[in-house]
């Protein structure tokens, strides 16, 4: 059996950040590793899933394509990241049921903090308070492993929503913790909160927990690395 990681690498750029979920991907195929639960914050980017139509792009920014699902979203500092990187027939779950523990922990993290929220499927997917989202989720299936999976607005920078039309609403009905509770929050503290939430709702018990790059990598060949605390 692999080894199941939780990797917080801290502020990483998308493309790199995409080249280590690919990196996952092969590992969890070879079963160097179970699953990988992928921390990061994103430089300010905006990213387009299959269901964004290359016609409805806004006009002046540049737009990554991912083979997720969704339409147009944002990641940016202040955003927690976490990339779900497990294979579906080992856990015996399908992608609605894996997006409905998600959905779950997300929900659970923000009731910790007073907030009411609900996961949605369908046109309206993600997780949602007060009436708008705060939650966006989107997976893509390689065979029966995951890659990408949640981004949560903790003191996101909102106006970089307002370019776009992110998942295909108003700009307006995106918000963050921050603006719920009319005041700053700490990421890391709410990034543990989410963890322990994953960990319970998905079942995990015994994880490596590792923040250097370098580190992570050589798990995945297979190689001695360092062990650090989540």
């Amino acid at each position: 059996m692999g080894k199941i990681i939780c990797f917080d690498v801290g502020r990483l750029p998308y493309e790199k950040a995409l080249n280590l979920q690919e990196a996952t991907v092969r590992a969890i195929r070879e079963r160097i590793v179970e699953e990988v639960f992928f921390f990061t914050e994103h430089d300010p980017v905006y990213t387009a899933g299959i269901h964004q139509k290359k016609s409805d792009d806004p006009e002046g920014i540049e737009v990554i394509r991912v083979r997720r699902g969704g339409k147009i979203t944002f990641h940016g500092p202040g955003q927690i990241v976490l990339y779900i990187l497990t294979d579906l027939s080992r856990r015996k779950l399908n992608i609605k049921e894996l997006i409905i523990l998600v959905q779950n922990s997300v929900i659970a993290t923000l009731s910790g903090y007073g907030l009411p929220a609900e996961g949605r499927l369908h046109e309206e997917t993600g997780v949602w308070t007060r009436g708008r989202k705060i939650c966006s989720i989107g997976f893509q299936l390689n065979g029966s492993i995951t890659m990408h999976g949640i981004a949560l607005n903790v003191t996101t920078n909102m106006s970089y929503f307002e370019k776009i039309k992110p998942c295909g609403f108003p700009s307006s009905v995106m918000t963050s913790m921050m603006m719920e509770l009319n005041g700053d929050v700490d990421i890391n503290d709410v990034k543990k909160r989410l963890w322990e939430n994953i960990k319970l709702n998905l079942g995990v018990k015994e994880s490596v927990c590792i923040t250097e790059q370098d580190s992570f990598l050589g798990l995945l060949s297979s190689e001695q690395s360092s062990e650090t605390a989540l």
